[in-house]
């Protein structure tokens, strides 16, 4: 939004509704993503559908980092929205297929610390480059991802899909080097036949059976909670809100701690999860998010009215986000990426995440595309305090229909399912 041309690309500043529509539009885009990733992802496999991903990635980045015009931007972050989408079903399915029971969580727990990595490393980028630099820079994880597929194994349960036998053994091998030749064929034995059991691939089967009916209702909450916990306006709109508390801390730098505080708390919940489990994380994250997204709001409220109190405490926002990113970190940051991956049975997994994703991502584009139109209207507090009462309500309703995973077999997950009243 910035007249000088020296750090705008744009030949103007940027209007309100223009901010809106950049930032939610890639969200909005995650659906084609998604959508496509669930048939592609059974029919070339794990492996080949990341690959494909990252490429056109890096090729849509490289495009931004030289646009000049509005609708180019548009049009490139339409397609990282796709991509992101895409990433966001394959990567949990990846990850949840080979790794085994007792480290499942912890696997699952890695591409939630990636994401505030890479917020970090985009605060950090943005603060001491050019937006050109920016935008390649951003490029360098994807080209090292092409880089690095030749080491790794395509998932066991995509080539047993693809009815290749030999190909399935010879990964789990790799993948499980201290099992011998025995428990590696009754491993894939028990693959096979949980694919077998649920051999049917329509999307509406997932609505048919009570386990993926249930196992789709509670993964839509748990991503619903962790989206409208205002995790994304934070993020987002971080610099923008710092600047309007009054406090000595640039929105960047502040941004920057975020990063940091929130890379150290996902390490502790990939530590937590296997020893607390899912449930007990979920639970007291979305719970304790409440407090602070309250007394953010709270803040905001009194600046608004003109209260002097707030002379005094310019400290209090910066206290409040850190607060907030560390209770959502231990459990609603890490912890759905991780479960969501469980709920459904082998061959309908790609499409219940699919799905799932896809209203996630929808939710999201609402919310950040309302969040600038609704506080240039109502005020900021509104949208904190409309936060806040979302997670209370997240917490309660996951109370009552969320289980507990930990490590339980994709079998014993489908069957604890069927049996929730």
């Amino acid at each position: 939004m910035s007249p000088d041309t020296t750090i705008n690309p744009l030949p103007a500043p940027i209007t309100t509704l223009q901010v809106s529509v950049i930032t939610s539009l890639s969200h909005l885009f995650m659906p084609i993503g998604i959508i496509a990733m669930t048939g592609l992802a059974d029919i070339i496999g794990r492996k080949k559908s990341m690959l494909l991903v990252a490429s056109i990635y890096i090729i849509s980045l490289i495009a931004t980092a030289f646009a000049n015009h509005i609708t180019i931007y548009y049009i490139c972050l339409s397609i990282c929205g796709i991509c992101e989408g895409a990433s966001l079903c394959i990567v949990p399915i990846y990850n949840s297929e080979i790794s085994e029971n007792h480290n499942r969580g912890r696997i699952g727990c890695i591409m939630g610390f990636n994401v505030p990595t890479g917020i970090f490393l985009a605060y950090f980028f943005g603060y001491f480059f050019k937006l050109r630099t920016y935008f390649l820079l951003c490029a360098v994880p994807c080209i090292l991802h092409v880089c690095l597929q030749i080491f790794i194994q395509d998932s066991p349960v995509s080539l047993t899909i693809q009815e290749k036998k030999l190909k399935a053994l010879n990964v789990l091998e790799k993948l499980r080097p201290a099992k011998n030749t025995t428990e590696l064929e009754i491993e894939y034995t028990i693959i096979e036949t949980a694919i077998q059991e649920h051999n049917t691939k329509s999307l509406k089967d997932i609505f048919l059976s009570t386990a993926p009916r249930r196992g789709f209702f509670i993964a839509l909450v748990v991503c619903t909670t962790q989206q409208c916990s205002g995790i994304f306006v934070i993020l987002y709109f971080m610099a923008s809100i710092f600047n309007q508390t009054g406090s000595s801390l640039s929105g960047n730098t502040v941004g920057a701690i975020v990063g940091v505080f929130q890379m150290a708390t996902y390490c502790v919940a990939a530590y937590l999860i296997e020893k607390c489990g899912r449930r007990i994380l979920i639970l007291t994250s979305s719970f304790t998010c409440v407090f602070p997204m309250f007394f953010l709001g709270l803040y905001f409220y009194l600046k608004r009215i003109g209260a002097s109190i707030i002379t005094n405490i310019g400290w209090f926002p910066v206290v409040c986000v850190v607060v907030f990113i560390i209770c959502y970190g231990i459990g609603l940051g890490a912890v759905p990426v991780a479960i969501v991956g469980e709920l459904f049975p082998s061959d309908l997994r790609a499409k219940g995440v699919g799905m799932t994703l896809v209203l996630d991502s929808l939710a999201v584009s609402f919310v950040v595309f309302c969040y600038p139109l609704v506080t240039k209207t109502f005020g900021i507090h509104i949208c904190m305090w409309m936060f806040s009462f979302l997670c209370l309500l997240g917490c309660i309703t996951l109370y009552f229909i969320l289980p507990e995973t930990k490590g339980k077999s994709f079998c014993e997950i489908q069957h604890l399912l069927s049996e929730v009243h």
